[in-house]
């Protein structure tokens, strides 16, 4: 990693996201850490700089915008717009897994296809799909979202998006999007 610059920022996106941070922190222990909302009260004893919201850190606001999920019943997640690159950069808001994603085991196979429908759809996260409890608050961040000038997207979860970006991302949220809570 340290090839590549100076690590000044060690970030944590989601409420799911977060157990490598701190074997992050050890490797370098003068960048600051990020954490979304909720990580905190799952691991209290980890230590961090920010808790993270709809407003851009002064370490990354001239290239990054972002905005808090709201919504969830089950998560929490920070989406991030690098500007300069014009790419989404989501944790759980769209996983894209299928025909053309690299070892995937029988078992998720099973459940993307079988179970969540969602083999060669790229669609949010179980959790998301049936925790969404306030969604005229998803809607709005979602909403912010789409409003940015991005052309990929970059996912934890299977393959990145790189062509129709914000019609994939429209039709992952058209559940929430379409709400009229």
């Amino acid at each position: 990693m340290s090839a590549l610059g100076t690590v000044r920022s060690i970030v944590g996106p989601g409420s799911y996201h977060y157990l490598h941070v701190p074997s992050a922190q050890a490797a370098f222990p003068k960048a600051e850490t990020y954490i979304c909302p909720g990580i905190e009260t799952k691991q209290p004893q980890m230590k961090f700089d920010w808790i993270l919201g709809d407003k851009s850190p002064t370490a990354w606001e001239k290239d990054m915008e972002q905005v808090l999920v709201r919504g969830s019943r089950f998560m929490s997640e920070v989406a991030f717009f690098h500007k300069p690159s014009k790419t989404l950069l989501l944790v759980d808001l769209i996983e894209n897994i299928g025909d053309k994603t690299e070892e995937v085991g029988l078992g998720i196979k099973l459940w993307w296809k079988a179970v969540f429908h969602m083999w060669n759809k790229p669609r949010p996260a179980p959790e998301y799909q049936i925790g969404w409890k306030d969604k005229k608050a998803a809607k709005h961040s979602l909403e912010r979202m789409l409003a940015w000038d991005f052309e990929r997207i970059i996912l934890s979860h299977g393959d990145l998006i790189e062509s129709d970006a914000k019609a994939a991302a429209r039709e992952a949220w058209s559940a929430p999007l379409s709400s009229d809570a």
